[in-house]
């Protein structure tokens, strides 16, 4: 399991789908950064 499919672990245990139809163990940074769930986002630009 990556860093990004444990986010979406425990997210989906609070009952907070990030990535709806994604397996948590499948689960990309790019796929928690596209939810369709309200939040911020921070680019680091190089």
């Amino acid at each position: 399991m990556y860093c990004s499919g444990f986010v979406q672990y425990v997210f989906t245990r609070a009952s907070i789908g990030l990535a709806p139809g994604i397996h948590a163990l499948h689960g990309t940074p790019e796929d928690i950064s596209r939810t369709p769930v309200s939040h911020a986002t921070h680019l680091l630009q190089r």
